[in-house]
């Protein structure tokens, strides 16, 4: 069984054979900065794979710029009019064939990382009970979670409100909605919230797409 620490070297390995591709060769020959793009906002769990990554390339003294889009579907547009060059796609996406069935975009190679951990969390230092929180906010990739992280005593009726991102969701109970997230560690940092369960990471496969020919 491969532990963490080797399934990162592993997908580092993995991820520097895209130095060597055509598309990153190119941009190098003009000078042009090369930008490597996935979901945000900052805490994602797309944001830190990426991250580790691209702390891996500034190690080889390659240039290359990271960018944060909203949502996917916008991820895609900025890779098919290239505005960025390196699109990183979880698995875990449920559009994610939009990217395959594009021939604007080729598939680059696929890796896997595991995500940081991922819970149920609150505003940190909250004393509201339990049983007055009626949502969970959450991207709609964890949703399966919840019965493992929901309390077996819990007895209200919980709304789950689908946000863009797992560190949007802290964000928006943060900020505006006193309620429950599911997020990752990261983003339970980022925004001030604590974990009131944890599930732990998830092993994620990823795609990395570049532009068609």
């Amino acid at each position: 069984m491969l532990t963490c620490q080797d399934q990162k070297k592993n997908s580092y390995r993995a991820y520097c054979d895209f130095l060597g591709t055509e598309e990153y060769s190119r941009y190098k020959e003009c000078n042009r900065i090369f930008t490597a793009a996935t979901l945000g906002p900052q805490g994602s769990s797309s944001d830190e794979t990426l991250q580790y990554f691209n702390e891996a390339r500034i190690l080889t003294k390659e240039a290359m710029r990271v960018s944060l889009y909203p949502t996917f579907e916008e991820l895609k547009d900025a890779l098919v009019e290239d505005r960025i060059q390196i699109a990183v796609v979880p698995h875990a996406y449920h559009n994610i064939n939009l990217f395959y069935m594009s021939p604007a975009i080729r598939l680059l190679g696929i890796f896997i990382f595991p995500t940081p951990v991922y819970g149920l969390a609150r505003r940190r230092g909250s004393t509201k009970n339990f049983s007055d929180y009626r949502e969970i906010l959450t991207h709609p990739a964890p949703v399966p979670l919840m019965d493992y992280l929901l309390p077996k005593t819990c007895s209200q009726e919980i709304k789950v409100r689908l946000v863009s991102s797992t560190s949007q969701a802290a964000i928006l109970v943060s900020k505006e909605f006193d309620e429950l997230a599911i997020t990752n560690e990261q983003a339970v940092s980022e925004y001030g919230l604590e974990f009131i369960k944890t599930y732990g990471e998830i092993l994620m496969s990823w795609s990395v797409f570049g532009r068609g020919e």
